[in-house]
């Protein structure tokens, strides 16, 4: 018999040749012909086994026979072959296929999620009332994960819950909204304590919201809107739910994550040595104000989060590993809504830019595969590891806005303490029944 092309695909199994699993994942080759079984592929002679747990909704039984049956309960099928066997591997091999050969720029979440079981997987998503956070909320859900939606419009956000899980007949979702606005640090701090005293757990925590070009405005708090939305809001929420980040990875087998979503426009950061990390540069007042600025620098500092927080992690050997990423240029969400100039802009490049699912698909990737569970501090891109800019790298500059942080919290906290006290005394000198009207006569 002549030799065909290499290939490890069912198609080119010679006949009357099958291939199954054994109970430990390992692949052999039955050949119904002559009765016989053996480890190697028949044309290849590659061994290979199956890794992971059964896809979403699969369930391995034992017939009355002893035989195994697979079965697939979204379906209502079975079958006797295991569906892992699409994503076999090499045995002599332990490590995975390296990662830009298995998914790229055109990757979508469900491609890349495909075959994966999430269920006891309890996630966070910020901002994920639209674009990339709904999509990423809504790929986990779809994959069994128990998903949190942090949402400012909690409306928005719970018409658009509502439509996935009437969307999806077949799985039953697990997905829940809860007010998040990240300019106001009192909402933050009510988001953890409300999701803390629910009783769950955190594997993941994806610090995906942020605005993009906002006309100049302070929040709350008294902070520049851009820099809070991306960074001090992020950070203070990162520092509520740390020790039930370190708590639910010590729980599991694999660490806790948190994937922070920033932007290639980091490289344009102005922010290259300690002494530029001053409230004035980070928290500029209306005239010194530039979009464009502000939008790098909050990036910039969303990169330098990650790594502080990853180092204090490791330092401390705790459970939980920490990962940005890029989700892609020029992306069409609702982030430019600010500019009309920007919607052109963004209109313009839509059918040459990466669609939602595409531009998700690194933050799934970020938060869910096993290739990036054990070492984190990195940066992806087209779900692989790039450098980001000499500035997000550097310890000092990430120590120093920490630390610049934990006083902007500190003095928010002041500030909101005065205006309580300003409001209860103002209160108290207004009379307790409405005053008397006197009739003129």
């Amino acid at each position: 018999m002549d030799k065909l092309a290499e290939s490890d695909s069912d198609d080119d199994l010679p006949s009357g040749w099958e291939e199954r699993v054994t109970t430990n994942g390992k692949v052999y080759y039955a050949n119904h012909q002559t009765q016989e079984t053996q480890w190697e592929h028949p044309y290849t002679g590659k061994k290979k086994r199956v890794i992971g747990d059964l896809p979403y909704g699969w369930e391995l039984t034992v017939s009355d026979q002893g035989l195994i049956v697979y079965v697939d309960h979204i379906n209502q099928k079975t079958t006797f072959t295991d569906p892992r066997l699409a994503f076999a591997i090499e045995d002599d091999s332990y490590k995975f296929v390296p990662l830009k050969c298995r998914f790229d720029s055109s990757t979508t979440t469900l491609q890349l999620l495909h075959g994966k079981d999430l269920t006891g997987k309890y996630i966070i998503v910020t901002g994920a009332s639209s674009g990339l956070g709904y999509e990423t909320a809504k790929s986990l859900a779809l994959h069994g994960a128990h998903v949190t939606m942090g949402c400012r419009d909690v409306k928005k956000a719970e018409l658009i819950a509502s439509k996935m899980i009437d969307n999806s007949s077949k799985v039953k979702l697990n997905i829940y909204v809860k007010h998040l606005d990240l300019n106001d640090l009192k909402s933050v701090k009510c988001f953890a304590q409300e999701y803390i005293s629910q009783g769950w757990p955190l594997n993941v925590l994806i610090l995906n919201a942020g605005e993009m070009f906002p006309p100049f405005q302070k929040t709350v708090d008294g902070f520049e809107r851009t820099f809070q939305s991306h960074y001090l809001g992020h950070f203070y929420l990162c520092k509520f739910l740390e020790n039930l980040l370190v708590a639910s990875g010590y729980n599991s087998s694999e660490n806790s994550r948190i994937v922070a979503v920033t932007c290639e426009a980091h490289w344009q950061s102005k922010i290259q040595n300690a002494s530029d990390i001053i409230a004035n540069t980070l928290n500029p007042q209306a005239s010194g104000y530039c979009p464009l600025e502000a939008y790098c620098n909050a990036n910039l500092c969303k990169l330098l989060l990650v790594k502080e927080l990853n180092r204090r992690m490791d330092k401390k050997r705790r459970q939980v590993i920490c990962h940005a990423v890029h989700p892609g240029n020029m992306i069409y969400t609702s982030i430019f809504r600010h500019s009309w100039w920007l919607m052109l802009a963004y209109t313009l490049c839509r059918p040459f830019t990466k669609s939602k699912e595409q531009g998700a698909a690194t933050i799934v990737y970020a938060a869910t595969s096993r290739q990036v569970g054990v070492i984190g501090g990195c940066y992806f891109m087209n779900c692989s590891e790039c450098q980001p800019s000499l500035a997000a790298q550097s310890d000092i500059l990430a120590k120093e806005l920490w630390s610049l942080g934990e006083l902007m919290i500190q003095k928010a906290a002041t500030l909101n303490d005065l205006n309580l006290r300003c409001k209860q005394l103002t209160d108290a000198e207004q009379p307790n029944e409405a005053p008397t009207e006197f009739a003129i006569c």
